[in-house]
């Protein structure tokens, strides 16, 4: 399971209710899931994080992204004899200045 939680300014788009102001979900979107389907397989949490996070702030050539949180969870995780519902990571990456 992915989250991907964005940090945007929202003033603009608020205000004025226009589409155009706000960032764009479904390019957002597309970039995640190529990222996590197109890309090739990492054996890491921490680094699927950071590429899905990295593929958010791509995705948004206006910069209207600050920061993106990611979170991804594994589920069914045998740990030894412990089972587990779910182990995850949660990284943000924020846009250079």
């Amino acid at each position: 399971m992915i989250d991907a939680t964005l940090h945007v300014d929202v003033g603009p788009a608020a205000q004025s209710d226009d589409v155009a102001d706000t960032v764009d979900y479904a390019a957002i979107h597309s970039s995640i899931r190529r990222a996590v389907e197109d890309d090739p397989p990492l054996n890491l949490l921490e680094a699927l994080a950071r590429r899905v996070g990295d593929a958010a702030l791509e995705a948004d050539p206006r910069g209207r992204i600050e920061a993106v949180d990611v979170t991804v969870k594994k589920p069914h995780v045998a740990l030894g004899a412990a089972r587990l519902g779910w182990v995850g990571v949660t990284t943000r990456r924020v846009r250079p200045q």
